[in-house]
């Protein structure tokens, strides 16, 4: 396609053909053809209202290839243009693109940029943008530890999603229900058919009897096939319907604790609770940033895929709850939604698992990639709700899940790093070793320990078999 483009003599026409090229190479992830092809539409599409979408697409590839210093060059450059020139949309665009940058190291400023942009996006009721901004400002919240705030942003990005998709729905049904409506006028014209032959067939009737009692013969069947074919959708349709909400129950089940989905299901919402005594744990792999660019999607997906299967089982003979996962990152706690005194012998006892399983993938599984895995685990009060309007979130949130997850980061591959909280708890059944008072970030320092083993095994499985986690 490249060889046509310098025969077009024409600026804007081989602009719009270099920018084609682009999105098709940025889409793909092949950013240097993609910058290449954008670089050499800024000279042709000066003063055209495609410049700032193109020095925004520069911004976007730059950040791409970690280029920041760059990206908010021609990021900027983009905003002030479409300041100039009052082109709202790519005003927007420049913005979130700019905050997505900040978000890196300055989440202020990233609030920043993304107010802007939801202010024009507002006047503009563009919600695709709207979605994008809301999602920044929940990120970037989030980063501030004001969960407060990153919780309703959260909510309101979840809201633009369901618009999306509610008006993408509301298309196809629309689709739907013309087809539905063709089909139907297409029967109509078939029956007024029919009632024509009928009328004549009833002229003919006097000529020949035989004939008449043939055709009404014929009329009896057409109308039992008619019924017959009736009476089939209908149990067809009460089946897709039985199906479909069998499925819906499953989905809310696997998002949802049982107990949390009943509320749902029964009063339309659920009330944020409060729980004293939860432990929660975090898994992640070493390194699986790097491995994630050098090993292929489909082996990369097939790896992770099966580590979290074996974690979902372990967590199902504990009688944990899977809160989320994030990336490579897995999330669980125990002692809800039903208190439970050993929650914290559980979870180590579940940590102990994933550890074997993990060490297990090196000698038994070949295909699977042997990722190093760090866990940690903390214990304490929590408060647990579902966010959301449309698509429910189930989730956990308190001092003890960030000092969780600052206990998995400060572990190390092979280990599992508890609190001082957890220690105390478990230090009669588990050998532990003191690591120290380690520095934590927002934190101070924070006494850890490595749990080393079980000290009385017949003790430990006695509870297990009591709390009928084991049979």
């Amino acid at each position: 396609m490249d060889e046509y483009i310098p025969g077009l003599n024409n600026n804007q026409l081989t602009a719009g053909q270099l920018m084609g090229i682009g999105e098709v190479y940025f889409k793909q992830d092949k950013f240097e053809e993609a910058l290449d092809k954008f670089e050499k539409t800024i000279p042709l599409s000066e003063n055209s209202l495609d410049y700032a979408y193109n020095l925004i697409m520069l911004g976007r590839i730059e950040t791409a290839l970690n280029n920041d210093q760059k990206a908010v060059e021609y990021l900027n450059k983009a905003n002030q243009y479409a300041i100039d020139n009052e082109l709202q949309l790519d005003h927007v665009q420049s913005l979130l693109s700019l905050g997505d940058i900040y978000l890196k190291t300055d989440p202020d400023k990233a609030i920043d940029s993304y107010q802007k942009a939801e202010k024009i996006a507002l006047s503009m009721g563009i919600s695709g943008e709207l979605r994008d901004v809301y999602l920044g400002l929940y990120k970037a919240y989030q980063q501030k530890e004001d969960y407060e705030k990153a919780l309703v942003f959260h909510e309101q990005y979840l809201a633009q999603k369901d618009s999306l998709f509610n008006i993408a729905t509301d298309d196809r049904i629309r689709g739907l229900q013309f087809e539905f409506e063709l089909d139907k006028k297409q029967n109509q014209i078939g029956l007024l058919e029919k009632e024509r032959e009928i009328a004549q067939l009833n002229e003919k009737r006097q000529k020949n009897l035989t004939l008449a009692t043939g055709i009404g013969a014929g009329l009896i069947f057409i109308i039992a096939l008619g019924l017959f074919n009736r009476y089939r959708f209908i149990q067809k349709t009460n089946r897709l319907i039985n199906i479909e909400k069998a499925r819906s129950d499953n989905l809310l089940l696997n998002i949802l604790p049982k107990e949390t989905a009943n509320e749902l299901k029964q009063y339309g919402k659920v009330k944020a609770k409060r729980f004293d005594e939860v432990t929660v744990m975090f898994t992640d792999f070493k390194g699986f940033t790097y491995y994630s660019e050098t090993l292929s999607p489909e082996d990369l997906v097939k790896s992770v895929d099966y580590y979290f299967a074996e974690f979902d089982a372990i967590m199902e003979k504990y009688g944990i709850e899977k809160i989320k996962t994030i990336g490579d990152a897995y999330m669980c706690a125990s002692g809800m939604p039903f208190p439970d005194n050993h929650n914290p012998e559980n979870v180590v006892l579940a940590a102990m698992e994933i550890i074997e399983i993990v060490n297990n993938v090196k000698k038994d599984q070949p295909e699977i990639f042997p990722f190093e895995v760090r866990i940690g685990i903390n214990t304490g009060p929590v408060v647990a709700g579902v966010v959301g309007i449309k698509k429910f979130a189930y989730d956990i949130w308190g001092d003890t899940v960030n000092v969780a997850a600052r206990m998995e980061s400060s572990s190390t591959p092979g280990k599992i790093n508890i609190s001082e909280t957890t220690y105390e708890l478990v230090k009669d059944k588990f050998e532990c070793s003191y690591r120290g008072a380690l520095d934590v970030k927002n934190k101070g320092q924070l006494n850890m320990y490595f749990v080393e083993g079980i000290k009385n095994e017949e003790e430990i499985d006695a509870n297990l078999k009591h709390s009928g986690k084991i049979s």
